[in-house]
């Protein structure tokens, strides 16, 4: 995904990281618009493969259930792109689907950062996945309501992205240590 950002707003002329919506690289208006699709529904299998797999691993319903909502809203977020400018309020049917399938992705994620985070609460030697996820949900929430405030400002894209790569991250980091502190 990190990847898809970086490449895909290179090649496109007077795309600001820092005010633009990630979505805006998978618009009509991007030169590499297919290409950024294809590896935004990609990363939403991958992640569904992660939720299928943390199912697996821990089986716990709301955790791989809000990864599951993410992997979902990821992928359908890849085949549905917005309009160019990607408003709040999008005209276009696919826009719609877009809008709502990137508000459920993140609604999905916080969801499953906080109830790992309760969840990892009640087990022994988890007291740091604790925290992480805590903090990370609660700063998700936290960023999902500022980046709304924040479109127009010319900083919503830089919030989007710091999002972004704190769920990345934590995904990245539940994958490592879940099966460390469960073994």
């Amino acid at each position: 995904m990190v990847i898809a950002v970086v490449a895909a707003g290179a090649e496109y002329p007077r795309y600001r990281h820092r005010a633009a919506m990630v979505s805006e690289l998978g618009t009509s208006a991007s030169p590499r618009a297919r290409g950024f699709n294809a590896a935004w529904a990609v990363a939403g299998a991958l992640i569904g493969l992660y939720a299928w797999g943390l199912w697996w691993l821990v089986g716990l319903p709301v955790v791989t259930g809000g990864v599951g909502i993410l992997a979902a809203g990821t992928l359908v977020s890849g085949l549905f792109p917005c309009e160019p400018g990607c408003p709040p309020s999008p005209r276009t049917t696919s826009g719609r689907i877009h809008a709502l399938a990137g508000l459920l992705a993140v609604l999905g994620a916080v969801v499953a950062c906080l109830a790992l985070g309760f969840w990892a609460a009640d087990r022994m030697a988890t007291w740091g996945l604790t925290l992480y996820s805590l903090i990370t949900g609660g700063a998700g929430l936290a960023l999902l309501f500022t980046t709304l405030g924040a479109i127009g400002t010319g900083f919503e894209g830089f919030l989007q992205r710091v999002f972004l790569l704190g769920i990345l991250a934590w995904l990245g980091v539940t994958a490592v240590l879940l099966p460390l502190r469960l073994a």
